[in-house]
């Protein structure tokens, strides 16, 4: 949806918008932007542009997400090669559910319940990662 309004607004043509493999899209442009809703922790964007961009020279690879905590953002631009990583909206520390300084669940009592929940619950659905690494 995000991608389909940035086309629109920027007035820019489906073609520029391929429906294709990633290998051959690299193939095939030298400027390349890769649109995501959220940087959290930032290891997604990382792991992404490590197993599959890593390689690439000469392209120019920009990483766009609407929203981004600073500290995912931060690392995003020190650990991943991509030309330049953008935001629209940087999430402040206190939009975090879980953290110290949250104003989402700002008595701990209260916070530290829900956190144990959402982690007991996060561990059954996904075993590798509960909620504790975007927490």
């Amino acid at each position: 949806m995000y991608l389909y309004e940035c086309r629109k607004a920027l007035e820019l043509p489906e073609k520029n918008f391929p429906l294709t493999g990633l290998d051959e899209v690299l193939a095939t442009f030298d400027f390349l932007v890769f649109f995501d809703d959220i940087i959290g922790s930032g290891n997604q964007a990382i792991r992404f542009f490590n197993q599959n961009l890593k390689r690439r020279d000469g392209q120019q690879l920009y990483y766009a997400a609407v929203f981004a905590f600073e500290s995912g953002l931060n690392r995003v631009r020190q650990e991943s090669g991509f030309t330049q990583v953008f935001c629209g909206h940087l999430i402040s520390d206190e939009e975090r559910a879980f953290s110290e300084n949250s104003a989402v669940f700002p008595e701990p009592d209260v916070r530290e319940r829900l956190m144990e929940l959402a982690h007991r619950y996060g561990r059954s659905l996904y075993k590798s990662a509960s909620l504790s690494s975007a927490w």
